[in-house]
């Protein structure tokens, strides 16, 4: 007979989920798009630009988005956009109720490592996790759907651990290799903690390989997960592999302390949120009012208590040798230095959130076998220590809220999309040139590919040293059927990206005609929609 505590575990973990969606649905509205979250529906709408697609009798089937990306999103997103229509809620929804699943798959595998109280208090603390909420949400990376296969795979391959039954050893493969094909750089967590387990567990992965039985429909299930992947890197030879891949020594302060930021929930302020104010307020919601005032009562919390959890479960490490979570605790911790050292040792990745955040939810691994042990001895502080992370968690994220209300979103996430599609829309007699990385993308999105415009020309201005950058670009300062879409003075990602294009126009002896421009919530100017003419 199950125990109150086994009965109401699973509901618990349940409420937790939807805590974590409506939580999501909270912010979803706060920011445009960005280019890594609408990179899928460049192989949707036109003009397509994917890295790589097969041809087949059928059509174009989509394979690779990028040298490391993969379509997957794209083949799921796809029937969506079709039914619904691109959106803001169709893009973020399926991502959002990706990640709350994911969620619960961690409660299921924890449920069979640990008592179940431990599981729905860690539960709790993923649930809660900011980071994890608004890189699942906006799908920064992107992130979401490796979040999902990744806690897949663990829990099935719990599950095979525990009752040796082939299929969980299959799908446990199987969500592997889709993980890896959907974004390569999964090898950092799939080489980490593959090395700890045969590291840590030696004996049984030995006996596991001397069965070919179990191991062969499991590699062909891997195999076949990500034989775009493969097929792509045959057809290109190793190019996922060799195209912009380098070691590096550089940067690791760096790149650790963005994962001490992930942790305490501070990581993406500044970056999905402005630091100041606008210059006229919102016309803000009830919610965005209490989240304010609530900030104000706590004197502008900006850190989570769950890094210090985090923290002591590192050096509660010793300890967890000698309990019965021992060899688990060690893979994990092995598992978690491997990762990062993958993660760490790579040139120009590894150091933002998105690449972060591929570590979770280990983390929160290692803090629930830290909280069984001591749970044997202190049951509530146990308890009392994970509520006051999930809690603090939870006052972040109000503090997130309040910031968007009162700064509104940067200008790579800026709410101010929804404006431009509409303006760049009225003429479709104009094709668009964007001054600066991370327009096109956005247009083409919302606009379902029916806003023409020159693919690259987002790289014109920052590449102007190419002969064919600096051709295309004077090409279009001279047709009168161009409409270029800039950031407005402030809002630039590059600050000299105006001037730079200012001065080739002066130089043919053109000069901007500013047409319109478009303002986000807040009323600061973030696009510019202009042409060029001679005086």
């Amino acid at each position: 007979m199950q125990s109150a505590a086994e009965r109401m575990a699973p509901r618990l973990a349940l409420l937790l989920c939807l805590l974590f969606f409506a939580l999501g649905c909270v912010f979803l509205p706060y920011t445009g798009a960005q280019y890594d979250e609408v990179l899928f529906a460049s192989q949707i709408y036109p003009p397509y630009i994917g890295e790589f697609s097969l041809d087949t009798p059928f059509g174009k089937l989509p394979l690779m988005v990028m040298t490391y990306v993969g379509s997957l999103k794209t083949w799921l997103m796809w029937p969506l956009l079709k039914l619904f229509g691109p959106s803001h809620t169709v893009m973020r929804l399926p991502m959002l109720a990706a990640a709350a699943v994911s969620i619960f798959l961690f409660f299921l595998t924890m449920r069979r490592l640990v008592n179940p109280w431990i599981a729905v208090l860690t539960t709790a603390l993923l649930a809660t996790d900011l980071n994890y909420l608004l890189l699942s949400l906006y799908d920064w990376g992107p992130v979401a759907l490796q979040h999902l296969l990744l806690a897949l795979a663990l829990y099935a391959g719990v599950r095979f651990a525990q009752e040796e039954q082939r299929r969980w050893l299959v799908m446990a493969s199987f969500a592997a290799g889709l993980a890896l094909w959907d974004k390569a750089i999964f090898i950092w967590v799939l080489g980490g903690f593959g090395a700890a387990l045969w590291l840590v567990f030696t004996r049984p992965m030995l006996r596991l390989v001397a069965r070919p039985r179990l191991v062969a429909p499991a590699a062909a299930a891997f195999l076949l997960a990500c034989a775009p992947l493969l097929y792509y890197n045959w057809v290109k030879p190793l190019k996922t592999f060799t195209s912009d891949v380098e070691m590096s020594k550089e940067d690791y302060y760096m790149k650790i302390s963005q994962v001490d930021a992930a942790l305490a929930g501070d990581g993406m302020r500044g970056y999905l949120s402005r630091p100041e104010a606008g210059p006229k307020p919102a016309d803000l919601k009830l919610w965005e009012r209490a989240a304010l005032k609530l900030e104000w009562l706590l004197r502008f919390p900006r850190r989570s208590f769950q890094a210090v959890l985090v923290v002591l479960s590192l050096l509660a490490a010793p300890i967890l040798l000698l309990g019965p979570h021992r060899k688990l605790a060690l893979w994990v911790v092995l598992g978690l230095t491997l990762s990062c050292a993958l993660m760490f040792s790579t040139q120009r990745a590894g150091g933002g959130m998105h690449h972060t955040t591929l570590l979770w939810p280990m983390f929160h691994w290692l803090v629930a076998f830290a909280a069984a042990e001591l749970w044997r001895w202190r049951p509530r502080i146990t308890a009392a220590l994970l509520i006051a992370g999930a809690a603090s968690n939870l006052i972040v994220a109000d503090a997130m809220i309040a910031n968007f209300a009162r700064c509104g979103s940067t200008s790579a996430w800026s709410d101010a999309v929804r404006g431009l599609v509409r303006v760049a829309g009225n003429d479709r007699n104009r094709i668009i040139a964007a001054t600066e990385w991370g327009i096109v993308e956005q247009i083409r999105y919302f606009s379902e590919g029916r806003i023409g415009y020159y693919p690259g020309s987002d790289g014109w201005l920052r590449e102007l040293n190419s002969p064919g950058a600096l051709a295309s670009a004077r090409r279009a300062i001279e047709l009168e059927t161009t409409l270029w879409i800039g950031h407005a003075k402030g809002s630039e990602i590059f600050p000299d990206t105006n001037e730079v294009l200012a001065r080739l126009a002066a130089d043919m002896g053109y000069h901007k005609r500013l047409l319109q421009t478009v303002r986000d919530r807040h009323g600061r100017a973030v696009f510019e929609l202009f042409d060029f003419r001679k005086p």
